[in-house]
């Protein structure tokens, strides 16, 4: 059991809930293969929380969220397949992860692995990175300055843009490009194009480079690219919300 585990199953609402970790995995840049000399930790992870108060309904818990040296964001089960179902693009991240970024699994978590194209809603997946992509676009702008961490901040008003939110934009178009196209949800963008992860690499690294305008065009050229693979795709995934109680209800006659 590393540092970080320990730090987690310490948590006073880790504790209250009687929590048991499901998985935990080192995520963000780490994951992505896109990290540089700024890049910070982060972790993810899943658990189950067995207090008979929260098993019976009568207390509820979603994530145990720390913002310390580390970031970390861990997901109670039953909260984490309702995201899936939304197709919420961080926790399909944690279904799809390589085996080389986890720090811990159990056979549970394995078990959510052999059945991830059963967990996937692809026409929702469609909405959910459109909507990513016109929210997050207003934060690369600077638009919503508001909603940026102090380092974005600092990028914004020496480059007028920031680089890390521009680098997570197209990234994920690709990432939905490569979907609609092959129905694989790769995190890791070098294991499919090289070229593009240097060049997102290149923003990272030497973002004097580039300008927000420059950026934003090619923002637009990617996301019809992102269109054109959802309208073209034949991918057609379906969330099966029988399974997704199943899981749950094996995961508490399991640890509960």
């Amino acid at each position: 059991m590393n540092q970080m585990e320990t730090n987690i199953q310490q948590h006073p609402a880790f504790l209250n809930c009687k929590g048991k970790l499901i998985c935990q995995l080192i995520g963000g840049s780490n994951l992505y293969g896109l990290t540089n000399k700024d890049s910070d930790t982060d972790y993810r992870g899943l658990f189950i929380a067995t207090d008979k108060k929260y098993i019976t309904g009568f207390d509820t818990i979603e994530s145990i969220v720390q913002t310390n040296e580390i970031d970390s964001t861990y997901y109670e089960l039953s909260r984490y397949l309702k995201l899936l179902r939304k197709s919420n693009t961080q926790v399909l991240e944690i279904l799809f992860a390589p085996d080389s970024a986890f720090t811990y699994t159990t056979d549970l978590f394995k078990t959510l692995q052999n059945y991830r194209y059963r967990l996937i809603e692809s026409d929702v997946l469609k909405n959910s990175l459109k909507g990513y992509v016109f929210s997050e676009i207003r934060l690369a702008t600077g638009e919503r300055s508001g909603q940026l961490g102090s380092k974005r901040k600092l990028a914004v008003a020496e480059f007028g843009f920031s680089p890390k939110n521009f680098v997570q934009i197209l990234r994920l178009c690709k990432v939905g490009i490569e979907f609609f196209k092959t129905g694989e949800y790769m995190v890791k963008v070098s294991d499919t194009d090289q070229a593009y992860h240097d060049f997102l690499m290149d923003i990272k690294n030497h973002p004097e480079n580039f300008t927000c305008d420059q950026l934003t065009k090619i923002v637009n050229d990617m996301f019809h690219k992102l269109e054109d693979a959802m309208n073209n795709s034949k991918i057609n995934f379906k969330f099966d919300a029988e399974l997704a109680s199943d899981i749950i209800l094996a995961a508490r006659s399991l640890y509960c």
